[in-house]
């Protein structure tokens, strides 16, 4: 279970972004905020 949970955070990350806030780094702590909202993206 732990590793499939690991796998599908992972992909999340990689296509979505961070999933918590434990896979936020602090050199980019505000970067969320100049990106584009979820719903401003094409879908």
């Amino acid at each position: 279970y732990n590793k499939a949970r690991n796998r599908a955070v992972a992909e999340y990350s990689a296509q979505f972004g961070p999933l918590m806030v434990s896979e936020v780094s602090c050199d980019n702590e505000f970067k969320w905020a100049t990106q584009p909202w979820p719903w401003e993206m094409e879908g």
